[in-house]
């Protein structure tokens, strides 16, 4: 089963994408802050979902390159409600995907198949 970390500090928008994930077969693991998602003992990632501005030391540009260097094949979607195009921000990790919020399932699904085809480019 392939583990997907979420990093939401919106306790119910981490709800919804953890239910989604759960039922695609994702092994999930939720944390409102970048640091706890560093904290040992997690199993490592396939998958990172992260909002972009997070409360902490980290924001989701930073935890997202923390964790590539440690697992140079992660699929990487950052999550936000300010997205003004369909690009990633500047200092985003290669190819990550861009999930604006509100969202629907359906969207959420297309950015996480985005995520994982651009992770093994």
């Amino acid at each position: 089963m392939p583990n997907a970390l979420i990093v939401e500090d919106d306790s119910a928008i981490a709800l919804i994408v953890e239910t989604v994930l759960r039922a695609e077969g994702y092994t999930t693991h939720v944390t409102p802050t970048a640091d706890e998602a560093l904290r040992p003992g997690l199993p490592p990632p396939d998958l990172l979902l992260t909002d972009l501005s997070l409360p902490g030391t980290h924001d989701g540009l930073a935890l997202s390159h923390l964790l590539r260097t440690r697992h140079p094949n992660l699929a990487v979607i950052y999550m936000s409600g300010s997205i003004e195009d369909d690009r990633p921000p500047t200092g985003a990790v290669p190819n990550a995907a861009l999930l604006g919020k509100p969202f629907r399932r359906a969207t959420l699904l297309e950015a996480v198949r985005t995520a994982h085809a651009r992770a093994t480019q």
